[in-house]
């Protein structure tokens, strides 16, 4: 919801939900990830 300008929760429904909806040339902002990888540096565990 962060990335929508209106912010508002209501004008999204998962029913109206429709394959090819967005406009030729729209650019989808940078995804982050939800579960980000945590990097471990040293040998392998066995």
């Amino acid at each position: 919801w962060k990335t929508e300008l209106s912010g508002k929760k209501e004008r999204f429904s998962l029913g109206e939900a429709e394959w090819g909806r967005l406009p030729d040339g729209h650019v989808v902002g940078k995804p982050t990830p939800l579960f980000p990888r945590i990097e471990i540096s040293g040998e392998p565990i066995a």
